[in-house]
């Protein structure tokens, strides 16, 4: 298993982000905003072999200066079906600008990517995981969050 960070310059929050997992047989286990809280200036990811061999991760953060109602809120981790789309929706009068996805254990990430709520509610982020050997898989779903729309 491998994890690597992205760092923003000074001064700068994380609005968004992504990885690759890189090698045979390699899997992205989570890509999301920060953690732990208060550390907004970094994207984490980390990636797993399915066939024992070594992983590679190329991980990137988009940086800007902070913008009016930046916020990142995360689900807890909840265990649900395989491949079940969870979303993280953002706090009234917020929309999500962009967000992340964890798999817990040896789950590896399916999808991630932003869902209309409807126009008022703009939208949520969503991401769906699998367990390789289970008919279930642990997830967190992640929101970077703002005024804009």
């Amino acid at each position: 298993m491998a994890s690597r960070q992205a760092t923003c310059p000074a001064g700068k929050v994380v609005v968004g982000g992504g990885a690759e997992a890189q090698g045979a047989s390699a899997a992205l286990r989570f890509s999301t905003s920060p953690r732990p809280e208060g550390t907004d200036y970094l994207w984490t990811a980390s990636g797993l072999s399915l066939a024992g061999t070594t992983v590679g991760l190329a991980v990137a953060a988009i940086c800007a200066n902070p913008i009016p109602g930046y916020e990142i809120v995360e689900s807890a981790a909840t265990e649900t079906p395989n491949l079940t789309r969870r979303g993280q929706a953002c706090p009234t009068g917020k929309s999500a600008l962009s967000g992340g996805a964890g798999g817990y254990n040896t789950a590896i990430l399916t999808s991630m990517l932003p869902e209309l709520i409807d126009t008022a509610s703009g939208y949520r982020w969503a991401a769906a995981v699998r367990e390789p050997a289970r008919a279930g898989a642990i997830s967190s779903v992640t929101a970077i969050c703002t005024n804009l729309r």
